[in-house]
Protein backbone atom coordinates (compact mmCIF):
# COMPACT_ATOMS: atom_id res chain seq x y z
CA UNK A 1 0.00 0.00 0.00
CA UNK A 2 2.80 2.45 0.90
CA UNK A 3 4.63 1.21 -2.93
CA UNK A 4 1.42 2.06 -4.33
CA UNK A 5 1.06 5.52 -2.75
CA UNK A 6 4.92 6.47 -2.95
CA UNK A 7 4.52 5.17 -7.25
CA UNK A 8 1.27 7.80 -7.02
CA UNK A 9 3.02 10.47 -5.77
CA UNK A 10 6.14 9.88 -8.04
CA UNK A 11 4.07 9.69 -10.96
CA UNK A 12 2.55 13.14 -9.96
CA UNK A 13 5.45 14.86 -9.47
CA UNK A 14 6.75 13.66 -12.70
CA UNK A 15 3.27 14.90 -14.47
CA UNK A 16 3.40 18.09 -12.84
CA UNK A 17 7.40 19.02 -13.91
CA UNK A 18 6.15 17.76 -17.32
CA UNK A 19 3.26 20.10 -17.81
CA UNK A 20 5.53 22.89 -16.44
CA UNK A 21 8.36 22.42 -18.90
CA UNK A 22 5.80 22.03 -21.77
CA UNK A 23 4.54 25.35 -21.11
CA UNK A 24 7.65 26.98 -22.03
CA UNK A 25 7.90 25.35 -25.19
CA UNK A 26 5.28 26.41 -28.41
CA UNK A 27 3.69 24.13 -30.71
CA UNK A 28 4.33 24.35 -33.84
CA UNK A 29 1.24 22.91 -34.99
CA UNK A 30 -1.21 24.95 -32.82
CA UNK A 31 -0.43 28.60 -33.42
CA UNK A 32 -0.48 30.50 -29.94
CA UNK A 33 -0.80 27.46 -27.96
CA UNK A 34 2.12 25.43 -25.72
CA UNK A 35 2.50 22.22 -26.03
CA UNK A 36 1.24 21.87 -22.30
CA UNK A 37 -2.54 22.64 -23.96
CA UNK A 38 -2.06 21.01 -27.43
CA UNK A 39 -3.51 17.88 -28.31
CA UNK A 40 -1.94 17.79 -31.19
CA UNK A 41 -0.04 14.46 -32.14
CA UNK A 42 3.40 16.68 -32.30
CA UNK A 43 2.54 17.65 -28.88
CA UNK A 44 2.00 14.77 -27.29
CA UNK A 45 5.47 13.35 -28.86
CA UNK A 46 7.50 16.29 -27.06
CA UNK A 47 5.53 15.91 -24.22
CA UNK A 48 6.29 12.25 -24.04
CA UNK A 49 9.90 13.10 -24.98
CA UNK A 50 9.73 15.50 -21.95
CA UNK A 51 8.84 12.68 -19.78
CA UNK A 52 11.50 10.39 -20.79
CA UNK A 53 14.21 13.05 -20.79
CA UNK A 54 13.35 13.70 -16.86
CA UNK A 55 13.20 9.96 -15.94
CA UNK A 56 16.72 9.69 -17.59
CA UNK A 57 17.91 12.59 -14.91
CA UNK A 58 18.15 15.38 -17.78
CA UNK A 59 17.04 19.16 -15.71
CA UNK A 60 14.82 21.19 -17.66
CA UNK A 61 17.60 23.77 -19.20
CA UNK A 62 19.20 20.21 -20.87
CA UNK A 63 15.38 19.27 -21.87
CA UNK A 64 14.90 23.22 -23.38
CA UNK A 65 18.19 23.34 -25.06
CA UNK A 66 17.23 20.00 -26.94
CA UNK A 67 13.71 21.22 -28.11
CA UNK A 68 16.11 24.80 -29.61
CA UNK A 69 18.57 22.58 -30.82
CA UNK A 70 16.13 20.66 -33.03
CA UNK A 71 13.55 23.83 -33.77
CA UNK A 72 15.28 26.69 -32.92
CA UNK A 73 14.66 29.46 -30.61
CA UNK A 74 11.22 29.62 -32.08
CA UNK A 75 9.93 26.61 -30.25
CA UNK A 76 10.36 28.85 -26.98
CA UNK A 77 7.26 30.79 -25.41
CA UNK A 78 9.16 32.84 -24.22
CA UNK A 79 12.03 34.93 -25.87
CA UNK A 80 15.34 33.93 -25.00
CA UNK A 81 17.07 37.23 -22.45
CA UNK A 82 20.01 37.95 -24.80
CA UNK A 83 20.95 39.78 -27.89
CA UNK A 84 18.32 41.50 -29.61
CA UNK A 85 15.66 39.87 -27.62
CA UNK A 86 16.61 42.03 -24.49
CA UNK A 87 15.10 44.84 -26.46
CA UNK A 88 11.75 43.06 -26.51
CA UNK A 89 12.09 42.76 -23.10
CA UNK A 90 12.96 46.36 -22.43
CA UNK A 91 10.38 48.07 -24.80
CA UNK A 92 7.48 47.55 -22.84
CA UNK A 93 9.26 49.62 -19.90
CA UNK A 94 10.28 52.46 -22.42
CA UNK A 95 6.67 52.55 -23.50
CA UNK A 96 5.00 52.93 -20.34
CA UNK A 97 7.97 55.70 -19.73
CA UNK A 98 7.71 57.63 -22.30
CA UNK A 99 3.57 57.46 -22.07
CA UNK A 100 3.96 58.82 -18.48
CA UNK A 101 5.91 61.60 -19.64
CA UNK A 102 4.15 62.53 -22.03
CA UNK A 103 0.65 62.79 -19.76
CA UNK A 104 2.35 64.48 -17.31
CA UNK A 105 3.82 66.85 -20.45
CA UNK A 106 0.37 67.20 -22.01
CA UNK A 107 -1.21 68.33 -18.27
CA UNK A 108 1.06 70.72 -17.61
CA UNK A 109 1.14 72.51 -20.54
CA UNK A 110 -2.55 72.74 -20.38
CA UNK A 111 -2.33 74.23 -16.69
CA UNK A 112 -2.71 77.92 -16.44
CA UNK A 113 -0.63 79.13 -13.99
Amino acid sequence: MVLLIATLIDTTNLDNKVFEISKKLNCLVCLGESVAYSQSDLAVDMRNKIKQMLKEGKTEKEILDYFVSIYGEKILAEPPKKGIYNFLWIMPYFILIISFLGILIYFFSKRKW
